[in-house]
Order: structure tokens, then sequence, then C-alpha cells
């Protein structure tokens, strides 16, 4: 509940600073104020003026309490979905980069093994060409000189069949 102020309204009078003397003793004497006339009565100085003051600025100081607390629970909160997120994405940013890597290294695999696979390819087609030249040879006789290149290097095939390696 929201606290209601109180409208505090000063007593205005005509001599308001004149008092009556009674009961005077040797060590004590009763002053009555009274002013010749009161023209503003003014609000009342009670215990419940007071108290619902006292309880207005109690209640003011648990809101303010409450609400710092519930803003750095927010304040936390915020703060650890921050770092939350910043950790998913530097995870995020990891996994991608893990990926990214072994991508590359199967590629770079098959690569190789497409290239072992050529070299092999190439490997068994010269030797049945040289199984091929052999074979003519040995049938229909001599072929003349062939120029045959090679990851090894290039050479020449003599009419007698033997394989020269050119520099």
């Amino acid at each position: 509940m929201a606290y209601v102020k109180t409208d505090w309204k000063a007593r205005q009078a005509i001599n308001p600073n004149k008092y009556l003397k009674s009961e005077e003793t040797a060590n004590s004497v009763v002053l009555i104020n009274a002013p010749d006339s009161i023209t503003v009565p003014g609000t009342l100085f009670t215990p419940e003026t007071m108290n619902h003051m006292e309880d207005g600025i109690s209640q003011a100081h648990i809101d303010i309490a409450a609400e710092a607390q519930a803003r750095q629970a927010a304040d936390t909160t915020l703060q650890n979905n921050i770092n939350a997120e910043a950790r998913s994405r530097e995870n995020a940013d990891n996994n991608l980069s893990q990926a990214i890597t072994a991508e590359t290294r199967a590629r770079n695999v098959a690569i190789a093994a497409e290239a072992q696979a050529c070299q092999q390819r190439f490997a068994d087609l010269q030797n049945q060409v040289v199984e091929l030249i052999r074979l003519i040879e040995t049938n229909i006789g001599p072929i003349p000189s062939l120029l045959w290149a090679t990851d090894d290097g290039d050479y020449v095939v003599t009419d007698d069949g033997d394989y020269i390696a050119l520099a």
C-alpha cells in the first residue's frame, strides 16, 4: 500500500508565545500556552501521526532494500546469461573449427588415396604397355624405337627391346 503523506500545517495565532503561569513553587512552574487567538489550528502532533510517519519511513527502507536486492539478482541473472551465451558461442566456434579441421583432414586423406590410386593405375598401365610390347616383339618382332615418359623419367625403347633412360 502506498504511503499517504500528511500535509502538515503550522499553527498560526495572535500573540503565539503568550503563556499563563500556575502552580509555581521554589523548584517548578507550570506554563500553559495561551495566545490571544488561534487563526489556523495546525496539524495535531500526536503519537498516531508520528507512528504513521515512522511506519512510512520504515516501509520505504524495506522497499528500497527489496528493490536493491531485486536489481542485484537481476544483474546477476543477466551477467550469468551473458556468460552462458559467451560460453555457448565459444563452444559453437570451437565445434565449427573442429568440424572444419576434420573435414579438411578427411578431404586430404581422400585426395591422397585418390592420388595413390591414380599412381597405381598409371604404374599398372605402364606395366601392361611393357608386357604388350614384349608380347608383340615375341610374336611379331622388334618394334621401332618408342619414347616412353614416366614419373621416374623418360625412356626409349630400342629396336632390340632394351629400355634406355634419358637424362
